[in-house]
């Protein structure tokens, strides 16, 4: 037998899958090269007259195995390049925006009432951005990014991505799974990305919240502590002025007056320090603080 007539005898195997060595799909490649062999061990093993060469089997048979490997690897590769587009898709659609302008708002109130203070008036500046900090908010969008028109192209094009592989894979019922596969790494993207947001605007909350907590009982010991200096400075200078004096007449009543009075003024302060705390975390509007 010549070449050409065990090329016809092939022709029919070759062509059983998909349209022959023209068709798309790898897998019906791989399947037809498989039917070839067959086809070509029966011509070896059944013509004795006339038949086909050792040399005739052995050149066609690494043909067809050799279209078998190529097949195996353009699946591979197919399925590789074909992945790695839906998982870049469904990663784009999952990622959430820019929020560094919100790390950069709270971090700016981690000084709130930590250093002393030296009069009420710094008290009440540290009250007002107390309150600042309480009226911010965390909007839900801007944390997502993005807008609705991408997320939907992207899932569009995992999907389409999916088909077109699955399609050179395995043909109309390849490119049917490839699609699901596509849409559903593009939707799952999707929620992931929503899930993220979420995480992070209440993350943000807690941050929030910490930062107020911290600012609050940072104010109230420096408030404590400034009040507890003014008493003690004010009953030594009193004291020491009442002494350069010649002293009081009547020394245990004097000191029971004075300690009187340092009482009321400091009940006064502790009045005033709860009014401005009232109206600056209560989100009300400050009026100048008089001494």
């Amino acid at each position: 037998m010549d070449n050409r007539e065990i090329w016809n005898r092939l022709q029919g195997p070759l062509g059983t899958y998909g349209g022959g060595w023209s068709c798309v799909s790898y897998a019906d490649q791989y399947r037809n090269a498989n039917a070839g062999l067959n086809e070509l061990n029966s011509i070896y093993n059944t013509v004795t007259d006339d038949g086909m060469s050792q040399d005739q089997y052995n050149a066609f048979g690494s043909a067809l195995k050799s279209q078998k490997a190529n097949a195996l690897a353009g699946s591979a590769m197919s399925i590789l390049g074909g992945g790695m587009n839906i998982l870049g898709n469904s990663l784009d659609i999952a990622k959430i925006g820019d929020t560094t302008q919100y790390d950069s708002a709270i971090n700016s109130y981690n000084d709130v009432g930590r250093y002393g203070y030296t009069n009420l008036n710094q008290v009440a500046d540290d009250y007002k951005r107390l309150g600042n900090l309480g009226n911010m908010s965390f909007d839900y969008d801007t944390i997502r990014g993005g807008s609705t028109g991408e997320r939907v192209g992207n899932v569009l094009s995992s999907t389409l991505s999916g088909a077109t592989t699955g399609l050179t894979v395995g043909g109309p019922w390849g490119a049917l799974a490839g699609a699901v596969v596509g849409l559903g790494a593009g939707v799952g993207g999707w929620l992931a990305g929503n899930q993220k947001a979420k995480e992070a605007q209440h993350n943000y909350e807690v941050d929030q919240q910490y930062a107020m907590n911290t600012g609050y009982n940072n104010i109230q010991g420096n408030y404590q502590r400034f009040m507890r200096n003014n008493f003690l400075t004010g009953l030594k200078n009193t004291w020491s002025n009442t002494s350069a004096e010649g002293g009081p007449i009547k020394r245990q009543q004097s000191l029971q007056e004075f300690t009187a009075s340092i009482k009321k003024a400091r009940r006064n302060d502790v009045t005033r320090s709860a009014r401005i705390q009232r109206q600056y975390v209560n989100g009300g509007v400050c009026i100048k603080i008089k001494r």
